[in-house]
């Protein structure tokens, strides 16, 4: 059901991209399951599409404490200070980004690294790449280069190719 209403929003699969109305149906019908993939897409929507942000944020954060790896990844990338820094209110291009600015999630180095953390523990291989990126800059979390080879590493056995490269540009 989660799938069928992302296909909805994004418009995959010849299915209308505008029918939001829809979309928000099915996925109101998955969270009330409690399917946790279906309560964390529809707190994204609610939050992107600014029906109801306090409540997106809400389910989010639930379903990270609940382990929900994407959950944890998004409330890094909500949270991750360089994003804040580089992109700002209204200069990124992404409206769930900016949804969560207007929202008041602002920059929290720490809660980012303690979530990409969790998430990349879970083998989600872009949440090990950010991990390491956190340990080799020092976001969050005490500058370690020897850990952030080592989680580049297992990012890059997920297929990520901008870990392989952080691994070899490590070693030289």
């Amino acid at each position: 059901m989660t799938d069928l209403a992302f296909m909805i929003i994004t418009g995959e699969g010849g299915l209308p991209s505008d029918d939001v109305e829809r979309h928000l149906r099915l996925l109101e019908r998955a969270a009330a399951t409690g399917l946790v993939e279906g309560r964390f897409n529809l707190g994204v929507t609610l939050v992107t599409h600014g029906m109801d942000p306090p409540r997106g944020l809400e389910l989010i954060r639930a379903t990270a404490e609940e382990g929900f790896a994407n959950a944890q990844f998004t409330i890094f990338i909500m949270h991750f200070p360089v994003n804040h820094r580089e992109y700002g209110e209204g200069t990124k291009k992404d409206a769930f980004f900016n949804a969560c600015v207007k929202a008041g999630v602002g920059p929290d180095p720490v809660l980012a690294a303690d979530m990409v953390h969790r998430a990349a523990q879970q083998g989600h291989g872009e949440a090990q790449y950010y991990y390491a990126q956190c340990l080799q800059f020092g976001y969050g979390v005490e500058e370690d280069v020897k850990k952030a080879y080592r989680w580049y590493k297992m990012a890059a056995a997920c297929g990520h190719a901008g870990a392989a490269n952080k691994c070899g540009n490590l070693l030289s």
